[in-house]
């Protein structure tokens, strides 16, 4: 194995074991591959590209993610509730609705 190889393979191994142990990874944790992901090239609209990759990193403004951002004591995930149905707002329930209302 050469030095480029191993390098890879730790750094693969490191950013695995991390987005294990993330919080803010749940949604992410189901598809996350580390490459280019195809979707950047379908989506001919920059703004749906944009909104697609925020919502993968978890940089949306979704109640899941700015609950936590609450001071001094974020809200406890269990009451991140969608103000419209009172269910957890989170990325699955944001692209349910999504596809709902398209």
């Amino acid at each position: 194995m050469s030095v480029k190889q191993r390098l890879q393979a730790q750094f693969l191994q490191n950013w695995s074991s991390r987005l294990d142990n993330s919080s803010r990874a749940g949604f992410y944790k189901h598809f996350a591959v580390f490459m280019f992901q195809p979707y950047l090239d379908t989506l001919n609209l920059a703004r749906f590209r944009i909104c697609s990759s925020l919502l993968r990193m978890s940089s949306h403004r979704l109640f899941i993610e700015t609950g936590r951002w609450r001071k001094p004591v974020s809200v406890p995930i269990d009451d991140r509730k969608c103000i419209a149905c009172n269910k957890l707002e989170d990325e699955y329930h944001f692209v349910n609705v999504f596809n709902i209302v398209i």
